[in-house]
Formats: C-alpha cells, sequence, structure tokens
C-alpha cells in the first residue's frame, strides 16, 4: 500500500486498502480505495463517495473501472451545485463516457448501469440527487440497447 497521502476520515484511515489519483480538467485529485469495514458496512454495493473533502471507493470496484469512476464523481463535484445540481450527474457521465478504452467499453457501461440502479434503490427519498441518477441510468440503458 502506498502511504503517500495522509488521508483525514476516519472511516477512510480505518478501511485504506490503497490510494490513487484521477486527473480532471488538468486537477490530480487523489483518492482513497477502501475495504467496507463497520464504519461503510450500511454504505451500496461497488460505493464511491466524498467524506471530510477526500473522495474514496470501494475496493468492490474492479481496477480497471476505478479511475474512470473515479473521474465522472471529480468532475461532477466541480460542477455547480455538486451531485445535487440538475442534471450534473448525467454531465458527469457524459465526460466520464469521453474517457472508456474502447476494450472495456460494453463490460463498462453495464457495470455502470448496474451501479446507477443500485443507487436509485439505495437512494429512498424522492430528492434531487436521486433524480439526477435515474436520469443517468435512463441514459446508459438507452446506449446500452444502441451498442
Amino acid at each position: 500500500m502506498k502511504k503517500d497521502i495522509n488521508f483525514k476520515a476516519k472511516a477512510i484511515v480505518d478501511n485504506l486498502v490503497t490510494e490513487s489519483a484521477v486527473t480532471v480538467n488538468g486537477v490530480t485529485t487523489p483518492y482513497a480505495v477502501v475495504q467496507r469495514g463497520d464504519a461503510l458496512k450500511e454504505a451500496p454495493l461497488k460505493f464511491v463517495g466524498f467524506l471530510e473533502g477526500e473522495f474514496f471507493l470501494s475496493d468492490e470496484t474492479p481496477e480497471d473501472f476505478r479511475d474512470l469512476v473515479m473521474a465522472h464523481e471529480v468532475f461532477e463535484f466541480s460542477l455547480d451545485g455538486g451531485p445535487d445540481g440538475k442534471g450534473n450527474c448525467l454531465k458527469a457521465l457524459l465526460y466520464e463516457l469521453t474517457l472508456i478504452p474502447d476494450g472495456i467499453r460494453k463490460n463498462y457501461l453495464r457495470y455502470r448501469r448496474d451501479f446507477f440502479a443500485g443507487m436509485v434503490d439505495y437512494i429512498k427519498e424522492d430528492n434531487a440527487r436521486r433524480k439526477n441518477i435515474a436520469e443517468s441510468l435512463a441514459y446508459l440503458e438507452e446506449l446500452l440497447q444502441q451498442e
């Protein structure tokens, strides 16, 4: 495990598996790969998040997909309103789709569709974030029908 980044959030530090970084719009942002652990046991499958100013994702996320998933998160948080801003999840998804290498495209699209479907189920309240995620899910379902 690399130890170049000093993460602060206890849930990240206590469950750190490894760390990495992703570059979005010329800015490199570190992120942690964490195991589920007690603090994150209620998180959805293949979770991704932002805690105390730090990005993280689950070690359940396939290694080849991690930078792509995190690029989505970092891009989305850079938009006005972050993940709750109208249409921001879809904007981040469209950005993310430009980064997918050809050899993994179909599998990655399925993975993301399944992830967004799980998030729609996980978020019970009908709020802006859930609507944004549902919009991205619908887009991916349509895209997969065309592939």
